[in-house]
């Protein structure tokens, strides 16, 4: 006779009961508690041995589900999150400030003066906005002083720069346009000559960002350096009018704040 109990499938043979109920005394060692658990249901040991194979495998389901929990709980690594999270910023963005050291040649003619190839070097200071990613706007002021055998130029000027970005790649161009002065001293023969007026550049640049991938990942700008090409000069207004132009190589060195 077999009947269904409080969810559990009942077996009604006794003989049977017994034989299962010595079976897990010599495996297991006496339970009195178990045997007082389901003599005092009143069910024979049978549905009591059902109920402990179920309260087994719901622990074993249970600690499963805490398992998965904890690992999917459980945080990604610096690198993973960074795979995953926002592409990389666009690196020239925002306010930015640098220099450029420079040395070159330069050419120049004034009155009364014989005047060679003049080699030397200078720098030029430059503070900025990022107005589009394809363009910015500086000012910049910028100096130099060059040599030769036996005459010493000097020239400066301030101008206002604007820069091109033709690619996402941190290769710019730029030009500018402002106004400055120089003048060349002949100790030798003690006299000077100067030159003046309206002032240009053009310059090429490539720039590297170092560590800004790891130390601001989700954010623009950074630290920048990078070769820079170029040449400023000043025109003459008039054929054979004083003029000095400059072919150079520089470092720039600049922080970009990003947005």
């Amino acid at each position: 006779m077999e009947k269904f109990h409080g969810g559990l499938f009942i077996s009604g043979r006794q003989d049977v009961d017994l034989r299962l109920e010595q079976q897990l005394i010599a495996a297991h060692g006496p339970t009195q508690k178990s045997r007082c658990c389901a003599h005092v249901s009143g069910l024979p040991s049978s549905v009591f041995f059902v109920a402990s194979l179920q309260r087994s495998s719901l622990r074993r389901v249970a600690l499963v589900v805490l398992a998965v929990l904890i690992v999917s709980a459980s945080p990604r690594s610096a690198s993973a999150t960074a795979a995953f999270s926002k592409p990389i910023p666009h690196r020239i963005d925002g306010v930015f400030m640098g220099m450029t050291t420079l040395g070159g040649a330069t050419i120049a003619r004034v009155y009364d003066l014989q005047t060679p190839v003049f080699g030397g070097g200078g720098g030029a200071l430059r503070l900025g906005q990022v107005l589009f990613p394809w363009m910015t706007i500086a000012v910049e002021g910028s100096g130099s002083t060059a040599f030769n055998n036996r005459q010493q130029l000097h020239q400066g000027g301030v101008l206002f720069e604007f820069g091109f970005l033709p690619s996402r790649y941190p290769l710019s161009l730029h030009a500018g346009v402002g106004f400055g002065a120089g003048f060349i001293v002949d100790k030798a023969l003690d006299k000077r000559g100067g030159f003046g007026g309206p002032k240009f550049s053009g310059a090429i640049r490539y720039e590297w960002f170092p560590g800004a991938r790891h130390r601001r990942p989700p954010r623009s700008g950074g630290l920048s350096l990078g070769p820079e090409l170029g040449w400023r000069g000043f025109t003459p207004s008039s054929k054979g009018r004083p003029m000095a132009h400059t072919l150079y190589a520089g470092l720039w060195v600049g922080y970009y704040w990003g947005t």
